[in-house]
């Protein structure tokens, strides 16, 4: 094989990766059912800010930083069922050990 078959030149570079995009606080809220006031809001909380830059007077949030920040603030709904079911278990056991003597 010679120099020149072994070498290639790149003519065009494909990434494959996802693209990480800052958003503004418009785009933000389109892109989380949010609406601008609310994030504003969120921004300057200051128990669990929102990370953001500052370009002068502009906000732009990082799309994986909202998502990850999105991750640790997220609530998980509750058992209802599970809670009636243990609530009515312990009330028939206290109804049990009352009626007996």
């Amino acid at each position: 094989m010679s120099l020149p078959q072994r070498l290639q030149v790149v003519e065009r570079v494909v990434l494959s990766a996802g693209l990480d995009p800052y958003l503004s606080i418009e785009a933000l809220s389109q892109y989380a059912p949010i609406s601008t006031r609310q994030i504003r809001n969120l921004l300057t909380d200051p128990v669990r800010p929102l990370p953001h830059f500052r370009f002068g007077r502009r906000v732009a949030v990082r799309r994986s930083d909202f998502d990850s920040w999105a991750a640790v603030h997220r609530q998980v709904g509750v058992d209802v069922m599970g809670q009636i079911e243990r609530l009515q278990g312990r009330r028939r056991r206290r109804r049990v050990t009352r009626a007996s003597p």
